[in-house]
């Protein structure tokens, strides 16, 4: 009886371990990390290798660099980890992905299973596991590792508050500060949720100690701000000058908003949450019944990412899809509540039996599995774009593959490696090959926006002299047929020509061509 309860006791992790060996699929069928943007981080981590903990970027944007607009910790992990292994940071990343797969759905399992017990907590893993969102979870980006934190620290908050032990609500502390290390984005759904959390709760059971949890629950970020703003000020006056002159953004590259919303019909909220909402449901209904401590903090979680990804009904832009798999977790454990009360309490004829009952618990669990397995096999899960190449309302405006790296890109970037003099900045008609070059070869780059306005004014000499800009990388791929007038059409990241040009008219009279293959050109200016 004893080792059947400690059996039962270790069930939340199955589900861990299930997506670990699942996220092995996309790991060893593609040869390159999943998603763009984590050609961004490995080269921040180069940048730390190089620089230490800097806040500036020397290699884009030279001689000034830019400021490095995203929180420093994946980073440095990727860097430690390949000074460890003796690894290159692409290797590093797709190791990590089976990783952060492991602890981002045992993070979900674990809190589920102590918000509601065992069954909820392997409903809730396996559940995640359903939802087309865990490709996002396979991902090596620092919003994967964020999500890690982030139901631990709701649930150590909840702990807190239950047990009314100071020492909860520091841990719960520890946790944000993490987040706020790691990701931007989820650092203010973290905020905003127990924020809403505290408000709620507290009015509904009129506790008094929601005063005390929530002062400890900012107290360590709040210190390390004030530590940190001193050390600037004594190490760095000019720097916090400057962000009083010309404010955060601007100086430090952090930013509050998004330049576009990009949100999805509420029929795609369906599809890609799926079964997740047929038992988030279920145990809705439970929660609103009894309304206890727990189900309020799981009830208000998934209002208010919600209304987040709503946001652009109050006129703030937002990136929906990003928002639904912060959405996905709450309403996983919700589901698990609901798996958990039909396998534990449901009396009715459709369950005469624990062996029905179990049954149908294990069906579900496992084809919770097969859903994950068919999104991670999917060929095209590291394509982009993988649905709309024409996103510029514009038909005859095509843009090319970005992810994963092309040959005519691998061979670009080689040939960077062999003859590329490491300080002259590229710019390029398509940026998300610059940063691919920047990430593969250390090579400086000229930012997009410096990119676009070289080039949209004729590449200047002062300009180009300025900026220490030294070759140019042309993506043939990027055109289009016009009678215009109009040479170049400019959509920030990628600049399209028009082919009734010839190339060199775009160039300065003393540009070289210095390499040629399928897609690209390199060219000296």
């Amino acid at each position: 009886m004893l080792e059947t309860k400690r059996i039962v006791n270790w069930l939340w992790i199955i589900p861990g371990i299930v997506a670990f060996f699942i996220a092995l699929i996309p790991t060893i069928a593609n040869q390159w990390p999943l998603t763009l943007d984590i050609y961004t981080h490995i080269h921040l981590a180069q940048v730390y290798s190089h620089y230490g903990l800097t806040l500036i970027d020397p290699t884009t944007n030279p001689p000034a660099g830019t400021p490095i607009a995203y929180p420093p910790l994946f980073s440095l992990i990727l860097m430690a980890l390949a000074a460890i292994f003796k690894a290159d940071y692409f290797t590093i990343s797709r190791a990590l992905q089976p990783f952060l797969a492991f602890l981002a759905v045992s993070s979900v399992s674990y809190v589920a299973k102590k918000f509601y017990g065992d069954i909820a907590g392997i409903s809730a893993g396996f559940l995640i596991l359903s939802s087309y969102l865990f490709s996002r979870m396979v991902s090596p980006l620092p919003e994967t590792l964020a999500i890690v934190f982030v139901p631990l620290a709701i649930y150590f908050y909840y702990k807190s508050v239950i047990s009314k032990k100071y020492l909860y609500a520091i841990v719960s502390s520890l946790l944000f500060l993490l987040v706020i290390l790691t990701h931007q984005a989820t650092t203010l759904i973290l905020f905003l949720t127990v924020t809403a959390i505290t408000v709620v709760a507290g009015l509904m059971k009129r506790e008094k100690y929601y005063l005390y949890s929530y002062p400890l629950f900012l107290s360590l970020p709040i210190l390390i701000g004030i530590l940190a703003s001193v050390v600037a000020l004594v190490l760095a006056p000019n720097y916090v000058t400057k962000i009083f002159a010309y404010g955060v953004t601007a100086v430090t590259g952090y930013t509050s908003s998004l330049p576009i919303s990009d949100p999805i019909s509420d029929g795609k909220y369906l599809v890609y949450l799926g079964i997740v909402l047929i038992f988030a449901i279920i145990g809705a209904v439970v929660a609103v019944k009894r309304r206890k401590t727990r189900d309020i903090f799981i009830l208000v979680w998934i209002v208010v990412v919600f209304f987040m990804s709503k946001s652009y009904w109050f006129g703030v832009n937002v990136y929906t899809i990003r928002l639904l798999v912060h959405l996905l977790i709450p309403l996983s454990i919700l589901g698990g509540l609901g798996l958990s009360y039909l396998y534990l309490d449901y009396k009715k004829t459709e369950f005469p039996n624990i062996k029905v009952r179990t049954l149908f618990l294990a069906v579900i669990l496992i084809v919770s599995a097969l859903f994950a397995v068919t999104t991670v096999s999917d060929p095209q899960l590291n394509l982009l774009p993988k649905y709309n190449a024409q996103p510029y309302n514009q038909s005859y405006l095509i843009i090319p593959q970005i992810t994963p790296p092309t040959n005519s890109e691998m061979e670009l970037a080689n040939w960077f490696k062999q003859n590329g003099d490491n300080k002259s900045a590229v710019v390029s008609n398509n940026y998300a090959t610059n940063i691919f070059v920047q990430a593969e070869t250390n090579q400086p780059i000229a930012g997009v926006q410096s990119s676009e306005h070289v080039i949209e004014w004729g590449f200047n000499a002062d300009e180009l002299k300025q900026k220490e800009i030294g070759y140019l990388i042309f993506d043939k791929r990027l055109n289009y047929t016009s009678n215009s007038t109009e040479k170049i059409i400019s959509q920030g990241t990628f600049i399209f020509y028009n082919t009734n040009y010839n190339i060199t008219s775009f160039l300065p009279e003393n540009s070289q061509l210095l390499y040629q293959n399928q897609n690209f050109d390199v060219f000296k200016i």
